[in-house]
């Protein structure tokens, strides 16, 4: 009887390590494809903005790029020569999609200030 109890606790025991070890594989797989999820997103978006950037006026162009501070002109320099450094981690590239997203909007909201003058 008592043989039978060690049995069975060590049997509960390896069933529970191996659930573990499966979930420890799934959630690292999926924070793999999470990470080029996001790094695809920001690829698409970072060519959203050239685009948009490209659609604009020359002179429109030149005046947004002179407005930029060196941070914010390095960043946006980066993407229209194709030469962005994507992060390696999830929370890298969050953070660098929200600064995308900044950058976006400070540029559509220039295009569509100076077309209304």
């Amino acid at each position: 009887m008592k043989g039978m109890i060690i049995r069975m606790t060590f049997l509960s025991l390896a069933i529970f390590i191996g659930i573990l070890i499966l979930a420890m594989w799934i959630c690292k797989n999926n924070y793999k494809n999470r990470k080029y999820e996001l790094i695809n997103n920001l690829k698409d978006f970072n060519k959203y903005i050239e685009d948009y950037y490209h659609s604009m006026d020359q002179y429109k162009k030149e005046k947004f790029i002179s407005l930029l501070n060196a941070s914010w002109k390095e960043n946006f320099i980066s993407i229209l020569e194709h030469r962005f450094y994507y992060d390696n981690n999830v929370w890298s590239i969050q953070q660098q999609i929200a600064k995308q997203e900044e950058l976006f909007s400070e540029l559509k909201k220039f295009n569509e200030n100076i077309t209304n003058f």
